[in-house]
């Protein structure tokens, strides 16, 4: 079975995505296969990050969702190398707006059968998308810095 983590913080901008990459590159090290899932809807800075351009997001695989196709999960990732994929953000905040954790739930159930590890990476927002992304987790990666206002936004999360 599939070990599904996510990395979040309580602020932008404190390495979530670098974080994500390097802990995907080391597992990927171990010969495992790992899928990358790009969730930070408003900056979603996967494919960037790894110099990609996607041909597909995300939003393409929940626009087929939606219509009850179910659609496979390889027509929509990216190859990184042999050993890790990725499926990028959407593209406009307006396609992220559409986007439904059911069809974020049917992702991780169909990632299950054809990875080792499926990492999410997530913007800062404590929303109710991400808090049901959230409990779906076998581990949560949880950066704080020293910053006061993080620590504050780090205590009211963990509430």
């Amino acid at each position: 079975m599939s070990k599904v983590a996510s990395v979040f913080s309580g602020k932008g901008g404190v390495g979530k995505t670098t974080f994500l990459l390097n802990l995907a590159g080391t597992i990927s090290n171990l010969k495992k296969k790992v899928l990358i899932i790009d969730t930070d809807f408003f900056n979603g800075g996967i494919a960037v990050a790894l110099n990609k351009k996607p041909h597909k997001t995300i939003y393409d695989y929940y626009k087929e969702f939606r219509k009850e196709k179910f659609p496979d999960i390889k027509d929509y990732t990216i190859k990184y190398n042999n050993y890790i994929d990725f499926i990028s953000a959407p593209s406009s905040i307006e396609e992220a707006k559409e986007i439904t954790f059911s069809c974020i739930d049917g992702l991780i159930s169909e990632a299950y059968l054809l990875y080792d590890v499926i990492l999410f990476d997530t913007n800062h927002v404590l929303n109710s998308f991400n808090e049901s992304l959230l409990k779906k987790m076998n581990t949560i990666f949880y950066i704080v810095t020293n910053d006061a206002l993080d620590l504050k936004n780090s205590r009211n999360n963990l509430e």
